[in-house]
């Protein structure tokens, strides 16, 4: 409380350790994510790792010519194709390090004021909606860094060649793995209480006008339409933080007035 403002902090710390411990006798390893490619899915859960752990290629490049193909004994490559190492491996856990929460609220006078901001870290996202926008073999849309795909005269890029029906590329691997981390602010309101002399002359109770907002700014590097959302797009415990076919959440603005006779 200071100069008539009152004002006050809460936050929240969660760690999150998430490990498999044991398979029954004889049971393989399991697989799922809602993706597959090939035979590969995008995730695999096994004792010692985290449960719907990433699973996939290492991207190491892109191959540039066909003579680096032929050295690398590749038989489903072309030039513009992702360069993979030799086997599949573990590419990350859908799980945060911890998550975090802090709200402020505050007043002066007839005035209030609260913000909540909400994050993760530590954790990787499956950007299945890449498979989509990056590739020409489905009727979605595109994004702009497509414009910037593998060419004969474009050599110096990450995205691979544009193609119709390249498995290869499609194959779940480190390309679709991203940081997943984020911080978001989820609401935000001021409101003012009307005096009580404008109250009496009204004849009710209590007046309050608000203007509140929901997830109107999120901090991330994640490329896809809402880390949030990607943590948990589908119900399958082995498919968490595989982003696809979700829908992002909005971002929402409202004003009113509360009014107590």
């Amino acid at each position: 409380n200071k100069n008539g403002i009152k004002y006050s902090f809460t936050g929240v710390f969660t760690t999150i350790k998430n490990n498999l411990t044991a398979l029954g006798n004889g049971v393989s390893p399991i697989t799922g994510g809602g993706y597959t490619q090939e035979g590969l899915t995008a995730t695999r859960s096994d004792v010692g790792h985290p449960i719907g752990s990433f699973w996939g290629y290492k991207v190491l490049g892109i191959y540039q010519t066909q003579d680096e193909i032929t050295r690398d004994g590749v038989t489903d490559a072309k030039p513009g194709d992702f360069r993979f190492g030799a086997d599949p491996t573990w590419l990350g856990s859908p799980f945060p390090t911890f998550d975090y929460g802090l709200n402020f609220n505050a007043s002066y006078k007839n005035f209030d004021f609260t913000m909540f901001w909400q994050g993760v870290s530590g954790n990787k996202l499956w950007n299945a909606k890449r498979a989509w926008q990056y590739t020409f073999d489905y009727g979605s849309g595109k994004v702009t860094d497509v414009l910037r795909a593998w060419t004969p005269q474009n050599t110096n890029t990450d995205i691979p060649r544009p193609s119709m029906n390249s498995l290869r590329n499609k194959k779940s691997s480190s390309f679709y793995v991203e940081d997943g981390s984020y911080l978001r602010l989820k609401n935000i309101s001021i409101g003012y209480n009307f005096s009580d002399a404008f109250l009496k002359k009204m004849k009710i109770t209590n007046a309050r006008f608000y203007l509140s907002g929901q997830n109107l700014l999120t901090f991330t590097k994640y490329k896809g339409y809402d880390p949030e959302v990607g943590r948990g797009s589908l119900t399958d415990l082995f498919s968490v933080g595989v982003d696809i076919a979700a829908y992002p959440q909005s971002k929402l603005i409202s004003a009113g007035i509360n009014l107590t006779f």
